[in-house]
């Protein structure tokens, strides 16, 4: 299965959602995607007088109201803190004279440092990985020297 992360969305109301939950689970390895990282989202919160120990029996999962909105702010954030997570960091050493990469970099990935240095601007950024692949050719080794562009 070629996915980053899934949202496992589960009826918090149901009468027993922790079959769901199981259900799920068992399919996911059948098919090979047991290994993939999962968000547990619990709707319908509004009704379901279970959830808190929903919620303390899948610990990091959340809780949400698709009727209300009551808890999607929170599926947002936890989905971008799951994703942002799995991305990788690179460092990329850009000359000067590329502000175009370096404008790039801070569109298509998240810019965690910024240092300009003698001869060129050093980032370090996350990125998804098509996103890294694209700027390989300024990425830096371990010791922080410029790969070769020279194979």
């Amino acid at each position: 299965m070629d996915a980053d992360l899934l949202l496992h969305l589960v009826d918090a109301s149901a009468a027993d959602p922790d079959a769901q939950v199981d259900a799920v689970r068992r399919v996911l390895e059948e098919i090979g995607a047991g290994q993939v990282p999962e968000l547990l989202a619990f709707n319908k919160t509004d009704i379901a007088p279970e959830v808190k120990r929903l919620v303390d029996r899948y610990p990091g999962s959340v809780t949400l109201s698709a009727v209300t909105g009551e808890g999607v702010d929170g599926l947002l954030t936890a989905l971008a803190d799951r994703l942002r997570a799995l991305a990788e960091v690179v460092e990329l050493v850009v000359p000067y004279d590329r502000g175009d990469i370096v404008a790039a970099v801070h569109r298509e990935g998240e810019v965690l440092v910024e240092a300009h240095e003698a001869e060129a601007t050093r980032l370090r950024a996350r990125f998804d990985r098509a996103g890294a692949n694209r700027f390989r050719e300024f990425m830096t080794r371990p010791g922080g020297e410029p790969r070769s562009t020279v194979s």
